[in-house]
């Protein structure tokens, strides 16, 4: 999970600590005779802290299919070779790469293009701008290029897969050193929340004080806002490593 990631997880982590509160507030609020408007407000603000923990869950699967495409275009990209290299015409080639399971999700345009006559570069680079992996514009580059020479393709399909392989484990091993202070961040961000949670447990009711007195609420605001804070903070640096890949 990334720095923002973990930071909207932290900030759900709490508000879905008040939210395990309200059902008593609920409860008192019917038997108060408040009116149906408060109960509507607080099941709108219970929503909302479903909608945070919603993206949440989105990001994370964004993240993990990120790194399957990544996987995928590979294996895609070195079947695409073994094909040209056993002698089948290029679209033919790149038809049966895209009905490989690697590829089948990713080449949904350029398998169109080959099957009807369009255009197989134009249709790789929207199937590289859908799934966000540069090597298709590479390959769309390369296909154009040999198209117009009439240079083989094989060799060059297996460069560009062996590139993008290396790139690959290039990442995983950048990702493993960086596993330790991604670690270091999410924990020391989870104890604020740890905090209130052990308060809770023991009665101190460190809830009912960040809720319900202006020194209470000045300290939650100011706290969520260094958290925040601090994860970006650790976010840029992590992504300004990253990026030199």
């Amino acid at each position: 999970m990334n720095g923002a990631a973990t930071g909207a997880a932290v900030i759900t982590a709490l508000t879905l600590a008040l939210a395990l509160r309200r059902p008593t507030a609920l409860r008192r609020q019917f038997s108060a005779g408040e009116s149906a408007g408060n109960y509507t407000s607080t099941i709108v603000k219970v929503a909302g802290e479903k909608r945070v923990l919603d993206r949440v869950v989105r990001a994370w699967r964004r993240r993990g299919r990120a790194e399957k495409n990544r996987a995928d275009v590979v294996e895609m990209v070195r079947g695409l070779a073994a094909e040209l290299r056993a002698g089948a015409p290029a679209p033919l080639a790149l038809l049966r790469a895209a009905d490989s399971p690697a590829g089948r999700h990713l080449l949904r345009h350029a398998a169109a293009a080959a099957r009807y006559g369009g255009s197989i570069p134009d249709a790789l680079r929207q199937d590289a701008d859908a799934a966000r992996l540069l090597i298709l514009g590479s390959l769309a580059a390369l296909w154009e290029v040999t198209e117009r020479s009439g240079a083989g393709m094989a060799a060059a399909a297996d460069r560009l897969a062996a590139s993008a392989a290396a790139a690959e484990t290039i990442r995983h091993e950048l990702a493993s050193q960086l596993a330790g202070p991604k670690a270091s961040a999410r924990v020391l961000a989870g104890l604020p929340v740890l905090g209130v949670l052990l308060g809770s447990g023991l009665g101190a009711s460190p809830v009912s004080w960040l809720l319900g007195s202006p020194v209470g609420l000045v300290v939650l605001v100011a706290g969520i806002g260094l958290e925040v804070l601090g994860l970006f903070w650790v976010t840029r640096l992590v992504r300004s490593v990253e990026s030199l890949l």
